[in-house]
Parts: structure tokens; C-alpha cells; sequence
């Protein structure tokens, strides 16, 4: 909680599917939590599920934004740079343009910044 990951959506997921001798162990497991993952690393077998769930929970506390930042906040830039996904990035005269997928938690940082 003092993380603020009890607000972040978690995975349950069980590994080595492949290693369980009786069906009926994992039907029963998949009954009893339905909502988990069950996959196996070494036969690929849920891989593809479990990569599409890491992939939108990654995504969902990003969002695309366009800014416009004066030469001398290199601080925000470098801060854009550690923390987000840099798209487009164009020099001009005074200011960098800069187009990423942004964290939420920086939009304090950088909302003066941002051109609609």
C-alpha cells in the first residue's frame, strides 16, 4: 500500500502447467481462480496470453502526448527520456518537439508543456 500497489491491477499466474500429471488438478485449479494465467514456458503453451496481459497493463497508465520544450528545460527532457517512449523528436530554433508515450505519474511535471 505505502508503494501504491495496491491500486495496480496484479496477475495470477501458474507456471509448469505442463509438469501436472492429472487434468483434473488443473481443471480444478483453473476453477478455483478464474481469472488467472495458466501457462507453460517450457512447451510455450499461454505465453502469447500472458505477454497480451503484461502488454495492457503497460499500457494503461500511458498516453500518447505531444509537447514543446524550451532548449534550456533540458531537465525535462532528460526526464522524457527516462521514463517514456520517445516516437518523434524534432529540433527547432528554441524548443525540441517532442511526441511519446508518457506515464501518468510525470503529466504533473510536464503539463506546461504539452500543445494539444
Amino acid at each position: 500500500a505505502e508503494l501504491g500497489a495496491d491500486k495496480k491491477r496484479t496477475l495470477i499466474v501458474f507456471n509448469k502447467i505442463d509438469m501436472v500429471e492429472d487434468p483434473r488438478r488443473l481443471t480444478r485449479w483453473r476453477t478455483l481462480v478464474p481469472d488467472a494465467l495458466f501457462v507453460s514456458v517450457k512447451s510455450g503453451e499461454g505465453i502469447d496470453k500472458l505477454k497480451s496481459e503484461i502488454n495492457d497493463i503497460l499500457e494503461e497508465d500511458l498516453s500518447l502526448t505531444d509537447l514543446q520544450i524550451p532548449f534550456d528545460r533540458y531537465d525535462i527532457i532528460a526526464l522524457l527520456h527516462r521514463t517514456s517512449h520517445i516516437l518523434e523528436e524534432v529540433y527547432e530554433d528554441t524548443t525540441v518537439n517532442i511526441k511519446a508515450t508518457v506515464p501518468a505519474n510525470i503529466h504533473g511535471q510536464i503539463k506546461s508543456f504539452i500543445i494539444s
